[in-house]
């Protein structure tokens, strides 16, 4: 009756478990959005409202790839780091 709540599998889940890089990739995407959209709205006067909105757009999945491979690179670092080293490649 006085059972504890479990967390989704997903919830748990620390970013040292995120071998593909999609949660640091959902960091720079966002980072990237708050950043160019404040950027293009302190110089809306130089932009269309378009081409603004395009240069956004491209600006955030370019941050959002960025993300994924320094997502990717610090996990095979972790990886790496943590692996136990074997007798036989001590040379």
């Amino acid at each position: 009756m006085g059972s504890t709540p479990v967390k989704h599998p997903s919830a748990s889940s620390s970013l040292s478990a995120d071998s593909c890089g999609c949660a640091m990739g959902t960091r720079f995407l966002g980072a990237t959005l708050i950043a160019s959209l404040g950027w293009f709205a302190w110089h809306r006067h130089e932009y269309s409202l378009g081409r603004a909105g395009v240069r956004i757009l491209i600006l955030a999945f370019a941050g959002a790839v960025l993300g994924k491979l320094v997502g990717m690179a610090a996990y095979r670092l972790r990886a790496r780091m943590l692996r136990p080293k074997s007798a036989g490649s001590m040379a």
